[in-house]
């Protein structure tokens, strides 16, 4: 098979040393999905530098198939989001992007959309301040959870049919992972009430208001302090399902 030179758009996800001393770096392609490939040359290599964590554009790749190497020729990088260097939070919350990324396999193989997501995510980290930090990441993995099919539905009971009555609060059981209303709840209440979280009729209002909107125009929306840890609670235990397993950068606690 001969050698060929590949080109696409990517972000940069992740960077990590080889043992023979090399830096393998891993890609979200807007369109094939999750790629890695060598870069070569010493720490101060300008190639090194255009090609690190979360900075975006495209990528020039020569791939050896009779080696079965793939080495980064070239990175144009266009978006390098200079502020998610600058602050912890924002730091934290680019990487936990990056962690559900690899985790679900760009959102179960939907490249496309999650490559789309993640550049609106970290556009979102890096124009906001820290106090946006939170509402970025909920909006952010409220619509992984949709393009994996893992998002519930916020205005109807998951057991029963039924629409949720206007500012009335709902009970999302992490065991069954669905929204319940008062009667569901009571009914298949078996001594694990303490696994449920009790959502406001507010909260589900910016579930089901925020997911209709372009992501720019949704952290407009924004829910009531007291709503806010119960949403973050929801959203990162449901993600946490989706990645199968825990997260590095929730287990941390910096975004929690």
């Amino acid at each position: 098979m001969p050698h060929r030179n590949l080109s696409f758009e990517a972000v940069v996800l992740r960077c990590r040393e080889s043992p023979g001393g090399d830096r393998i770096v891993t890609f979200l392609a807007a369109n094939s999905g999750l790629v890695e490939a060598f870069v070569f040359g010493g720490p101060k290599s300008r190639l090194r530098s255009l090609a690190a964590p979360y900075h975006t554009g495209t990528a020039w790749i020569y791939l050896d198939p009779v080696k079965d190497l793939r080495k980064l020729s070239d990175f144009d990088a266009r978006e390098t989001y200079p502020t998610l260097r600058e602050n912890l939070r924002k730091i934290w919350a680019a990487s936990y992007f990056a962690e559900t990324v690899l985790r679900t396999d760009a959102a179960g193989g939907e490249s496309r959309e999650a490559f789309d997501l993640l550049r609106s995510g970290l556009s979102a980290l890096d124009a906001g301040g820290e106090a946006d930090v939170d509402y970025v990441c909920l909006q952010y993995g409220w619509r992984l959870l949709g393009l994996m099919g893992l998002r519930p539905d916020s205005e109807t009971c998951g057991q029963c049919g039924a629409s949720f009555p206007e500012g009335r609060r709902a009970a999302f059981s992490r065991i069954q992972e669905t929204f319940l209303c008062d009667q569901c709840a009571r009914a298949g209440d078996s001594g694990n009430s303490v696994d449920d979280l009790t959502l406001s009729g507010g909260a589900l209002r910016y579930l089901a208001a925020s997911e209709a909107l372009p992501f720019r125009d949704a952290l407009r929306v924004r829910p009531s302090g007291e709503d806010l840890p119960i949403l973050k609670a929801l959203v990162f235990h449901l993600v946490r399902s989706a990645a199968e397993g825990e997260l590095r950068t929730l287990a941390r606690g910096e975004l929690l």
